[in-house]
């Protein structure tokens, strides 16, 4: 998924016919994260009663639906052939790109609840079998296109090929 311009408060991306055909096929997760996972408070002791849980789950099931009324527009109306090379051209709004991204977030989210909340940092790696391989390649694919998204929406935010990211210069193999 390529930024081509961005005009008129639209972003244009490009995605080959593959790239394409990924994007649809993680998009058909949707909704899998579960309404129950957030949580009003994570900290013991809080004030807030089951009211206060219920009201936020019917919000997130709320937003789940407007979610797949959008992805029901994204393919056949927003994925259009590209026209100069083989692959499609997406155009969305900043308010589309946003809801992309919080949709590929939640696909991201549940697909990492299903292979066992792999954490790196702790020595914790995927637990990908036969059941879930298929949530470990959502997880990975999703990532890769909420970079492009965030990417887009904040140029900066990923350091470019060649650049330097603060402290790069004291890790090891750093050409000097």
């Amino acid at each position: 998924m390529k930024l081509l311009k961005t005009e008129g408060g639209r972003f244009v991306f490009y995605l080959g016919r593959r790239e394409a055909a990924l994007l649809l096929k993680v998009l058909k997760f949707y909704p899998l994260l579960p309404t129950d996972y957030h949580r009003v408070t994570r900290s013991t002791g809080a004030e807030w009663g089951p009211d206060a849980q219920r009201l936020l789950e019917e919000s997130m099931a709320e937003h789940q639906r407007e979610n797949v009324k959008l992805l029901e527009l994204l393919g056949p109306r927003k994925l259009r052939p590209a026209g100069d090379r083989p692959g499609y051209r997406l155009a969305l709004d900043r308010a589309e790109v946003e809801r992309l991204l919080q949709i590929l977030n939640d696909i991201r989210v549940g697909s990492w609840l299903r292979v066992g909340c792999p954490d790196p940092d702790e020595g914790k790696l995927p637990e990908v079998n036969d059941q879930n391989v298929r949530y470990y390649i959502a997880m990975r694919a999703g990532e890769q296109f909420e970079c492009a998204l965030i990417a887009a929406l904040d140029p900066g935010a990923f350091p470019r090929d060649g650049e330097l990211e603060p402290g790069d210069e004291d890790r090891p193999g750093h050409p000097e």
